[in-house]
This record gives C-alpha cells, structure tokens and sequence, in this order.
C-alpha cells in the first residue's frame, strides 16, 4: 500500500489537508474554511476533519504548513493574517491525533514540494513567493534552503515598499509593507472588497475596463516588490504560487508585460516561472518535511 503522510495547509481563508501517497500522490484530500477566533478551537475542527482520511488510511505522521512566523522546534507560530499568538500548534494536534506532527512556515513548505519535484527542481538559486491572504517567500541559496538566524527568512510579504506615514498599516504593526499593496487582499481592497479575487481576474481577462485599471495597478505593485527581490538576489528563478497562480498564463503574462521595461541587466540573469503544485504545493510539502524529519530522527 505504500507509506503515507498527512499533510496540512493552514491558510488565512482556509484549511487544507490531503494524505500523501509515497511522498507523490494525494490520495485522499478535504478542505475547510478558516474560521478567527480561538485557535483551539479550529484546531479541533481541523483534527476532525483530518480523522476522516487517517480512518481510511494507515497514516504514520502528520505534516503541517501554517502562516506567520514559525518555530519548527517549539511547534508555534505567530501568524498576524490568522489573528494566532505563539499558538502551540504542533502540540495541540498532536495530542488531538495520536500522531507524531512536525510542522513549518507555508512558503517554505511549498517551496520544498516545488524545489523536490516542482517548477524550481535542480534549480541551485531560487526565489519562491506565494500571493494569498498575505505574501509569502523562501529562498534557495546555493543549492539549500535559506532560513536565516531567527528562523524566518524569506519573508518577502514584509519588505518595505513604501515609505512614509501614509504608508498603508500592516497586520504585523508595520507601514509599507510588500503584502499590504500585492496580496490578494490588496487586490480585494483595490475593488472595494466587492468582488472575488476569480471574479476580478475573469473580469480583467474579459476586457472590462474597471477590473482592467484595477489589475494593472495591482501589478505595478506586484512587480515592484518582484524588482527589490531580483536586485537582492539576483536569482536563476523566481517561482511565483498561491492563490493568484490559478489565474495561470493570465498572471503569467501580465508579470511579463510588467517587467518589460526593466533594465536588461537586471532581468537577464532571471526566468519568472508558475509554480507547478498550485494550492497543493503546501500539503505536499509539509509532508515531505515532515517525512524528512521524522525519518532521519
């Protein structure tokens, strides 16, 4: 039957879970909506509805790939977008699943599914951003992954682009910060949170002159955050996923016309790619991490 690895997506709008087959095939999967509030409580919600796969399957650990500020070690994270303070998550789930449970930032989560199989395989210099609820990143440097001292590097999403007391207010206390100007719920504000992040696309892709403006000024500001990475990093590849990475060619193409006017030597070294994992980029890879560490423990 093969070994199998449950792995959990834990984002800002909802909550993500598939069993893992052989670290390549999901097998069985479920999403629910991400619910503020008390984080036990939606731990729970989220225990109950991974008790439904592990029923099925015969699971040995559990992966987990959350927002915010993670400390794989002390199984916590604070994650401004999901409104968690040092929530002990890895220990809350573990208890409530009987099941060993290693857990690690999103980005880097799907970062590590991309780089094993994905867009970004055998690639020795990589740049990952993720746009969703917020925006976030990892790093390949030199052929590794890059966290940094704390523990938190690649968090692109927080990247001052604007300056200036009237630099937007960020959830992490912040002014002028990348995510709150190039995720999608910046997109969502540029369109009086009327509309759907696939309704703005659909709208923008059909030629409709609102949603058109509003896509092409949300792109200015997605590509500007893009220019401060490439100058910094000066990677082989930026893999770009989340959420907005379903609108596929679309934002592909729209990334493209908005970095033509970038001067050659900044570009050249770069290929902009999709990523290839789409949403299920997080649980494929906090279940490879969590394979990675439970097996070499």
């Amino acid at each position: 039957m093969g070994s199998h690895v449950l792995g959990i997506d834990i984002g800002g709008t909802s909550v993500k879970l598939g069993i893992v087959q052989d670290g390549q095939e999901i097998v069985w999967r479920k999403q629910i909506a991400f619910v503020k509030g008390d984080a036990d409580q939606m731990l729970s919600r989220i225990a109950q509805a991974a008790s439904e796969g592990i029923k099925q399957y015969h699971v040995s650990h559990v992966g987990v790939s959350v927002a915010g500020k993670v400390s794989p070690k002390r199984g916590t994270t604070q994650a401004d977008n999901l409104g968690w303070m040092d929530v002990p998550v890895r220990h809350i789930l573990r208890k409530k699943l009987s099941l060993p449970v290693w857990m690690e930032n999103d980005a880097q989560c799907a970062m590590l599914a991309e780089w094993r199989s994905g867009a970004c395989q055998g690639v020795s210099n990589v740049a990952y951003l993720t746009y969703g609820t917020g925006i976030g990143g990892g790093m390949i440097i030199q052929g590794k992954p890059y966290r940094g001292r704390s523990h938190s590097g690649g968090e692109f999403g927080h990247v001052i682009t604007h300056g200036g007391a009237n630099a937007r207010r960020c959830t992490c206390g912040h002014r002028g910060c990348y995510e709150t100007y190039a995720s999608t719920t910046a997109l969502k504000r540029m369109m009086g949170n009327k509309y759907s992040v696939r309704q703005i696309v659909d709208g923008a892709k059909a030629g409709k002159p609102l949603f058109v403006k509003a896509f092409d000024a949300y792109m200015d500001e997605l590509v500007l955050g893009l220019v401060s990475v490439m100058a910094v990093l000066s990677p082989e590849m930026l893999v770009l996923g989340g959420g907005l990475s379903n609108a596929g060619d679309f934002f592909l193409d729209s990334v493209h016309a908005h970095m033509a006017h970038l001067e050659d030597w900044l570009m050249r070294p770069t290929q902009v790619v999709l990523a290839k994992y789409g949403n299920d980029a997080g649980m494929l890879g906090a279940a490879a991490m969590a394979d990675l560490h439970f097996r070499q423990s």
